[in-house]
């Protein structure tokens, strides 16, 4: 099998596949845009038994609209009792450690005998309280205490030392996620005898299986006292075919080998209805679970990897005397 460099990706900071030649027709053996229990898919919005135009089809067919675009993403949130509540709101920012949203409200209020004091009192208390400021303390289910504090102290005395947020992606980058290296079958070749067949099953696979290409995989940062634990895995495979189609599947394939027939038994696969070459990618799409310092979080990372040349070809009929 012939195996090529994929482009490196970069961290988060920001995260298919091998064909096989067969020489027995493919059919539909899936619903376009169904995954089933045992991880067999097809491909979606296509028919099953043959793509658009310029499309292909198979146990896959094709994707229409597929534009090769993905990004990444992410969302997190603050926890309380078990239950994701927002990290801000108009009461103020929330505090995992005072277990309340905490929002200044101004000036410490004087004494009630302040006009009474002497001016050495005063400055007594001035030079105690003068730079603290009030704060108030509002649990999320309603209920506000109030506090006062040194404004370069409540930081401190009321959030994490560090974002949590940075804890994931620092944990994240440790995994050094990576595109899945193409695994085809027949080969990217223009041999004849490695080239595709025009309607003849292709099998896609993950040819370097590991951790940080196909996961899951855990991690974790700490830093002051927080920790953060992490946990990725990829979601789906997704397979650009060069047709301006894709097959996805929620497994990684099943690698071919010498003697299989038929349809790739992962619903992994795909026929091509016109003869061409047809640049391929793989894209994985990571999803990625953390918690940690009262917050939580989900990153949605897409990796994809360097193309992969497919030559395809009609079929030759030979007459024999």
């Amino acid at each position: 099998m012939l195996t090529r460099k994929l482009f490196s990706i970069a961290s988060l900071v920001f995260l298919t596949i091998a064909i096989g030649l067969i020489y027995t027709p493919s059919k539909a053996v899936a619903t376009p845009g169904h995954c089933d229990d045992y991880g067999n898919c097809s491909v979606g919005d296509g028919d099953g038994g043959g793509g658009g135009d310029d499309g292909g089809g198979g146990n896959g067919g094709g994707d229409s609209g597929d534009d090769g675009k993905a990004g990444g993403s992410s969302s997190s949130s603050c926890v309380y009792n078990g239950k994701d509540i927002p990290c801000a709101t108009g009461d103020g920012r929330w505090s995992h450690k005072r277990q309340c949203y905490v929002k200044e409200t101004g000036e410490i209020a004087k004494p009630d005998n302040w006009d009474d004091m002497t001016p050495e009192e005063k400055a007594k208390w001035q030079a105690k309280n003068g730079e603290q400021r009030e704060y108030s303390c509002t649990k999320p289910g309603g209920g506000t205490t109030t506090f006062n504090e040194d404004p370069d102290e409540v930081i401190s005395s009321s959030f994490p030392p560090v974002n949590p947020e940075d804890l994931a992606r620092e944990a994240l980058a440790k995994l050094k996620l990576s595109p899945i290296d193409v695994g085809i079958a027949p080969k990217t070749s223009d041999v004849p005898k490695d080239q595709g067949i025009v309607g003849m099953p292709i099998w896609l696979w993950a040819d370097n299986s590991a951790d940080n290409t196909t996961g899951p995989a855990s991690s974790s940062a700490s830093d002051q006292g927080i920790t953060v634990n992490l946990k990725a895995k990829v979601g789906s495979y997704k397979w650009s075919m060069g047709d301006g189609k894709a097959v996805r599947c929620n497994n990684e394939g099943t690698p071919w080998k010498k003697g299989m027939t038929g349809d790739s038994p992962s619903g992994c696969g795909y026929n091509y209805l016109k003869s061409g070459k047809y640049d391929v990618t793989a894209t994985t799409t990571w999803n990625v679970e953390w918690e940690g310092g009262g917050m939580r979080g989900t990153i949605t990372l897409p990796l994809t990897s360097a193309p992969e040349t497919m030559h395809v070809t009609e079929a030759q009929t030979v007459v024999v005397n």
